[in-house]
């Protein structure tokens, strides 16, 4: 949704160059990266469902912040908060999908995990088109946190490696 979905919310904000939509998506983008250098410290102290849990709830928050906001800068708190969650995800999603697949079927499966993450891309704006026709750019927002929220509960509740 970041990619797609925040240069049309931040240009709805008077005074909002294209300079600052590139630079609030970096922001979300080298939060992530530096959450995933960090990587091994965390996955030293927490399971993957757990590391799940916290990521879906930093995404949660950021998008939550985003829907609200109303100034750039709060977008931008909103963005670091969801480069959190990304940063958490992306390391977690090949690593554990290696520890649970036999050897000779992990490179399809991480294959197929980059697959499904391209097209949650693709399919982002087809699938929240109808949200923002019905409320807005920030209502879709509003809606994703939601539904992240859900998913950091339900990580948490079936905490197991």
């Amino acid at each position: 949704m970041i990619l797609v979905q925040i240069p049309f919310l931040l240009k709805s904000i008077p005074g909002v160059s294209n300079a600052q939509v590139g630079y609030s998506i970096s922001a979300a983008t080298i939060t992530s990266a530096i959450i995933s250098m960090n990587y091994n410290r965390i996955k030293r102290k927490l399971i993957f469902t757990s590391i799940f849990s916290i990521a879906f709830l930093f995404m949660a928050i950021g998008y939550i912040i985003i829907s609200y906001s109303e100034i750039y800068y709060q977008f931008l708190i909103g963005l670091a908060a969801s480069g959190v969650g990304t940063g958490l995800i992306m390391p977690s999603g090949s690593l554990w999908i290696m520890k649970l697949a036999p050897a000779h079927m992990r490179g399809r499966m991480i294959g197929r995990v980059s697959t499904f993450m391209f097209l949650g891309m693709f399919f982002s704006p087809v699938i929240f088109q109808p949200i923002i026709r019905n409320s807005s750019v920030s209502g879709s927002f509003f809606v994703a946190a939601i539904s992240l929220f859900v998913l950091s509960i339900i990580f948490q509740l079936y905490r197991k490696d």
